[in-house]
Formats: C-alpha cells, structure tokens, sequence
C-alpha cells in the first residue's frame, strides 16, 4: 500500500533517527547484561580482597593480645610474694607444690579466698596437664560447660623451693575488623579461628549462636583443612550460606582466622548498587537524549522541515518565501544558501524570457494584476519591431536571436524608469509607465519617442555588418472606471496595429482621457526621419 504524504511526513527524518535508537538499544542492553556481570565479577574480587586484608587484621590483632598476655602475666609473677605464694585459686589435680592464678584482662588476680576460681575444676587439670615445660604458652582451647571454647596464656614458673606457680590469662578473641559497607552489612560477616586439626573454637557473626561442640567435640571447620587454605575461597559454611572466606594463620598457636562474607550478599549489594548507577545512569542519558533531541529539532530537524516544505511547494509552483537559517550546521546554512538560489533562478525563469531576460507573459500579467490593485493610473506600450523578419531570414536564427537581445537591452534602457518590460512572444513587447492624471499622453508620448530612436541605432551583427530596425507602439491609458487589464492591452494592440498600419516606425496614443473616462478617441504620430 502506498502511504501518502502526510504519513510521510511524520515517518521523516525523526521516525528514522527514532528507529536507529531503537536499533541501537539492542546491544547497548546486551552491553549491559554484561556490564552487570563483569560488576558482579568486580565485587566478588573485590570481597575477595577485603576479606583476606580482614584475616590478616585479626591474625595480627591475635598475635598482639597474645604477646599483650605474656607481658601482663610476666609483671603479675614478678610481683608474687611469699605471702601469695601460700594462696591458690584452685586445687592443683597433682597435690602439693603448685599454685594456680587467675589473672584479669587489667592484671589484678580474680580469685581470693572468698571468691573462689572462675574455672571448672576439669579445665583446670586439662590446662595443667597440657603444661610440661616452664615459661609462656598459649593453651587451648578449652570447652566450658555452655558449649563455648576458650584460650589461654598460661607463665610457669618453678620457684627455688620446688612450689611450681601457673598465672594464666584468657586471650581475647571478641575483636573484629570494621565491615565494609561497600561489600555487604554487618550481617553478612564472619570471623571464625579454627585450630590446626580444622576445628572450630570461635566463631563471631552470624551462625555464633551454633555450639561449636554440640555432641562434645569441637564442629570442625568447612570442607578443607586449614593449613592448605592459600588466599581466599568460596565455601558452604556451617549456617548452609555460600561465604567468600579470606584467611590468615597464626604462627604462635598454628590456628588459622577465617574472615567470610556471604556471596549472595556481595552479588545482591552489588546488583542493588549497579541498578542504582544504572537508573542515574539511565536518567542522565534520557535527560541527555531530551536535550540532544531538542537541541536536533531546533539547529537541524526544524530547518529541514522548512526546507522541505519550501521544496515541496516549489515543485508544486505554489508561491513560498525565502528559507533562512541563521544557526545550526554551516551545511544546512549552505543548503538552504543553495536552495535560494535554486528557486530564485526557478522563478526568475518561470516569469522571464529566457533569451532576452526580459519578462513573460506570467510576468506581465502578475505585474499587471499588481498594478490594477495599487489603483494608480499607468500607461501601457505594446512594441513591435519592424524589419527584424528580413535580417531573421537573411542571416538565420542565430542572428536573429542576437538582434532581438540587442532591441531587448535597448528596450530595457529606455524603460529601466517604467513599471515593467517583457516579451510576449516573437518580436513583440509589452511595457508599462507610470502617468499622472493631467498629462499622460505626453508623458507616454515622450517615452515611445526614446523607444523608436533606441531601436532605429544601427546594431552591428556578430560578423561585423550593421543592419537597421525600427518599432512601431501602441499605446493605451488606465485611469480605473471599471477597466481590465485585458482591455488595457487590446486597446495597445489595436493602437500598435493601426500604427504598422500607418507606415511603421511611429507611435499610435490614444487622446488622454478625463478623469473617470474611458479611452475612446486615438491619434497617429510619425516620428520625423
């Protein structure tokens, strides 16, 4: 089916730049599926990272509050005395000879004779029992009766007199790097110790509510023993959640410190974040498509409709202005420079004789038409020249071209003052003059003196030979009272026949009228030789 023009009209430049967006969505979307992935790509590598800097942390978080427990242990037996020497907080499971200590976080001993010592009694022979030589060494861990497991600093030390004394010290194991906001919330982050057999004694985060010892025994770790663990890995911790872990070891107890964050979280933290990006993203490009459009329809859209439409309505031989464009691209500008150019030699070629560059038939008539609607009163001269049908047959029509572009210039001087000159066809021509209302036989008369002394020069031929013209006018007055512009010219014609008539080379004018009179009587007169 054919469309028509108004459809075309609204499928035009637009409608297709429209259909190249639309084009162009297609893998700009495939651009960002993958753009999503390789962000989520990104964000795994990127908890990937934090997570083993984290255990790195807490591994030497562990180390300092262990060397921080020796030196706390190591001031509190220098200070024990004689006196003290005779106290214990517990009951040493191999009787007489050892003294056992408790010693708080800030170094003041916790036990006295009243308050009795914050461990089990089977902690204390399991600790003791697990010391063989004397100095400082980490103990543990240590199950307590609520399931939980605990580590310890315990100094040795065998005095003189055989009395062998044991301060010990937990170690802290509650610090815990600040989370990173921009990988997933305090929610989605462990931190577990696991001993050398890949056992769990610790654990902060979530799933720290899960015994660690459910049936007794410590729950070992997830599938993989500690001391092959390189870098960061990807596990099913114990809570059933996929983590991201990092971990690190500690070379003082051979445990390692496993920093986890859930994977789902950091993919769904990152999609939330890319989504977000992506919606600003998206707004920025629509408010930038918006201004790019508007910005295309004022500097290129609209000028081209303008163009168009001018276009249009020139092929249709409608009546349309002139385009300018004064911004947008210099090729638009040039385009319609061009285009202005082309209707202006359209026109002039619609209204003008093409050999003579004088006006047509359409041009005298459109001229005569203004000319009855201004309402000033105007003379016309119909010309016609004479001889020109013997030099056209003796030398051609090459010739006889030239001759009727010469009589054309010479016409045009004479009338460059008037109203309007154009051919009519062959060697006739049709002028107007402006005349006053009192004299305007005189005032045509003196012009179609100058026209038949113009056209009787000698005109010298291409070749070289002169040959000689003449012109006879008519001439015809209107002063309004109802009067055509055909009339006005059938009157000229009748005066330029009578005057061929009448010998040639002369003018035929009609007696001026009066006001609101009608053009009746005429008169010849024959310009002297």
């Amino acid at each position: 089916m054919r469309l028509n023009y108004p459809i075309l009209r609204r499928l035009g430049l637009g409608a297709h730049l429209a259909v190249v967006v639309a084009l162009a969505a297609i893998p700009t979307s495939l651009l960002i599926i993958e753009f999503i992935e390789s962000e989520r790509r990104e964000a795994i590598e990127d908890a990937e990272k934090w997570t083993q800097r984290a255990a790195t942390l807490v591994a030497e978080r562990r180390q300092h509050v262990i060397a921080t427990t020796r030196t706390v242990l190591t001031a509190t037996a220098a200070q024990l005395d004689a006196s003290a020497r005779s106290q214990s907080c517990a009951t040493p499971p191999t009787g007489n000879g050892e003294i056992v200590w408790m010693i708080a976080p800030n170094g003041e001993i916790l036990c006295s004779t009243t308050s009795g010592f914050p461990l089990s009694q089977s902690v204390i022979e399991e600790l003791l029992e697990d010391i063989v030589d004397p100095g400082f060494a980490v103990m543990g861990p240590y199950l307590s009766g609520a399931g939980r497991a605990q580590l310890f600093g315990a100094l040795t030390i065998r005095a003189a007199d055989g009395t062998t004394w044991h301060v010990i010290r937990a170690i802290d194991l509650a610090w815990q790097p600040a989370y990173d906001e921009d990988l997933g919330g305090p929610a989605d982050f462990v931190v577990m110790t696991i001993d050398d057999e890949g056992l769990i004694y610790h654990r902060l985060g979530p799933g720290a509510d899960l015994p660690i010892a459910p049936d007794g025994k410590l729950r070992p770790a997830p599938p993989f023993h500690a001391s092959t663990l390189v870098g960061t890995s990807t596990l099913m911790d114990i809570d059933g959640v996929p983590r991201i872990f990092g971990a690190a070891s500690i070379p003082e107890t051979g445990d390692t410190v496993m920093v986890g964050l859930s994977q789902d979280a950091v993919s769904s933290k990152a999609k939330r974040d890319l989504i977000a990006d992506l919606a600003l993203f998206a707004a920025a490009l629509t408010l930038s498509g918006v201004l790019a459009w508007l910005t295309l329809e004022r500097m290129v859209l609209r000028s081209l409709r303008r163009l168009r439409d001018a276009a249009v309505a020139t092929a249709s031989g409608e009546p349309s202005d002139r385009v300018e464009i004064t911004d947008g691209p210099i090729e638009l500008r040039e385009l319609a420079h061009a285009f202005n150019d082309m209707k202006d030699k359209l026109e002039f070629q619609a209204f003008h004789d093409q050999l003579t560059g004088l006006g047509n038939r359409r041009y005298i008539e459109q001229r005569m038409a203004a000319l009855l609607q201004d309402g000033e009163p105007f003379a016309i001269l119909a010309v016609d020249l004479d001889g020109f049908k013997p030099i056209n047959d003796t030398y051609g029509h090459a010739v006889g071209d030239f001759v009727l572009a010469e009589a054309a210039n010479r016409l045009k001087a004479e009338f460059q003052d008037g109203l309007f000159i154009g051919r009519t066809g062959g060697d006739e021509f049709l002028a107007g003059i402006a005349v006053d209302g009192e004299r305007p036989a005189d005032m045509a008369s003196q012009v179609a003196t100058r026209v038949l002394e113009g056209l009787g020069r000698p005109i010298t031929l291409p070749d070289g030979t002169q040959e000689t013209i003449s012109g006879s006018v008519g001439i015809a007055f209107w002063a309004g009272n109802g009067t055509t512009a055909d009339d006005v010219i059938r009157q000229a014609d009748a005066a330029l026949y009578r005057a061929k008539r009448s010998g040639r080379n002369r003018f035929v004018s009609p007696d001026a009228p009066e006001p609101q009179a009608g053009c009746s009587s005429s008169k010849a007169i024959r310009i002297p030789s």
